[in-house]
């Protein structure tokens, strides 16, 4: 299945020291020159196409926010900067209202005819790091298919005001934009815009946006005072794409992009795997956090052979013995030059952020045995079995099934199980429980698979006192002669 395709390639890739979590990889550097190639982009599936979610498009009314802008700009923008009204003031005063609907007509004008109302153009006061240019952001919001003729492509600019009044210092179309993983936008909307102080000498924003069903688009921005540069940009198959969070805990933000697969069974059967990859400011750039090994010349020292361990432990799916793992290859860090213990801390702090987020899977999960499993915590999985007789377990209908979500889709559920299965055997070879997973599995798909019979007694034989590998080896043989 796609879904399991993505989880291997993801998993490759850790191995082979690439880019963690998603097959895709976002193209950084792309400014306001950049030109429209023409080449044919592929919109996101339809919820239709992919197992079952929400159909159709999201309908934004327009905002009426000119009104709320034109009282009290730095007000309206100040709580979702993180900052308080006041210190945004101070660095770029509020426009009169008059002032503001004059910008407003500004960019009106420019615009072709029946697009964007007045009503859709959105302005929003930043904090600007370039000493005598306070700055101001201005976007397009609302649905581009609610309108007949659609607009080409929403936009967003920068302005600056002074004596002579406003001028512009950059604007960009996102459908002139590119990039590998780039997408432009069906709908934005003013609240999904934010500043973010990834680094002092430019001004940040984040922007999210929204396509098909519940697909959703993340874009990260930065300006230098006379170009708006697209950093990275990034799709996901529901409408958080990507997210600032401090990873590391050093007191700055870093950016994670969202790869979760929504997903395994339909996109509103409560069952996803989690995935992020992380950015971090290195001080010329975002820079991916990789899960990789240490240089040569630290490959070998026990901190080093801790961190191939742990690498080998995510890419089997154990994330519980991998964040062990790698913690005892942090507690080695001290005797690592400074830079690859610096880089040895990012992979446990990665390795950590994706261990809770599959954890917090399983709490919010339709059905846990799976996300149980996801994690790598097979006898979780087998333990949530154990209060069913033998009998119930190994029937063709089993009541771990029969009225859940995993109903109808035993098939992909089957598929999900062995490859996990598959996965952490091929480390851990001595897993019982893993073992009795697959048999379980297999038998849901196709009950006469030869391997089912040999898993259940690799079950029993490697876990000699669990009483319900015992049993179940000798019911299915008894049943069917085997």
């Amino acid at each position: 299945m796609i879904f399991m395709e993505v989880i291997r390639q993801w998993m490759e890739k850790v191995a082979s020291s690439l880019s963690a979590a998603a097959k895709k990889t976002p193209k950084a550097g792309k400014t306001s020159q950049s030109a429209t190639t023409g080449r044919q982009k592929t919109k996101p599936a339809d919820s239709s196409k992919r197992g079952g979610g929400l159909r159709g498009f999201v309908l934004l009314a327009a905002m009426g926010v000119l009104g709320w802008w034109v009282v009290s700009p730095a007000l309206a923008w100040g709580i979702g900067l993180g900052g308080d009204a006041a210190a945004l003031a101070a660095t770029a005063p509020a426009p009169t209202g008059a002032q503001l609907e004059a910008l407003i007509a500004l960019v009106h004008r420019k615009l072709p005819a029946n697009t964007f109302t007045p009503e859709e153009i959105a302005v929003l006061p930043l904090r600007s790091p370039i000493p005598g240019l306070p700055l101001w952001a201005v976007l397009s919001t609302g649905h581009l298919y609610s309108k007949s003729p659609s607009p080409a492509s929403h936009f967003l600019a920068m302005y600056s005001y002074g004596p002579q009044g406003w001028r512009e210092v950059a604007w960009v179309d996102f459908e002139g934009l590119e990039g590998e993983d780039y997408f432009p936008p069906e709908i934005l909307d003013a609240e999904w815009v934010r500043q973010v102080d990834i680094e002092p000498s430019r001004v940040w924003l984040t922007v999210e946006g929204g396509a098909g069903a519940h697909s959703g688009l993340f874009y990260v921005f930065s300006c230098d005072g006379q170009q708006l540069r697209l950093e990275l940009a990034w799709g996901a198959d529901s409408p958080t794409a990507g997210f600032v969070e401090d990873v590391n805990g050093d007191g700055r933000p870093d950016i994670v992009l969202d790869g979760t697969q929504h997903y395994v069974f339909c996109y509103a059967c409560g069952v996803y795997y989690p995935a992020f990859r992380v950015f971090t400011w290195q001080g010329e750039g975002l820079v991916e956090v990789e899960l990789a090994p240490l240089g040569q010349e630290h490959d070998k020292t026990p901190a080093g052979q801790a961190v191939r361990e742990a690498l080998a432990l995510v890419k089997a799916g154990l994330w519980g013995e991998a964040r062990k793992e790698i913690g005892k290859a942090l507690a080695l860090a001290d005797s690592l030059p400074p830079r690859e213990a610096q880089r040895l801390r990012w992979m446990w702090f990665l390795v950590r952020f994706h261990h809770r987020a599959h954890l917090e899977a399983v709490s919010q999960s339709e059905y846990p045995l799976l996300s149980q499993v996801f994690v790598g915590d097979f006898d979780a999985a087998v333990n949530s079995m154990r209060a069913y007789p033998v009998e119930d377990i190994l029937t063709f209908a089993p009541p771990l099934v029969k009225g859940t979500v995993a109903e109808g889709w035993e098939d992909a559920l089957s598929e999900y199980l062995v490859e996990a299965a598959d996965r952490a055997l091929a480390l851990r070879p001595n897993l019982a429980a893993a073992y009795f997973i697959r048999a379980w599995a297999r038998l849901l798909a196709e009950p006469l698979h030869p391997q089912i019979a040999a898993d259940l007694a690799e079950a029993a034989q490697r876990a000699p006192k669990d009483p319900l590998f015992a049993e179940a080896l000798a019911w299915f043989s008894r049943v069917l002669g085997r």
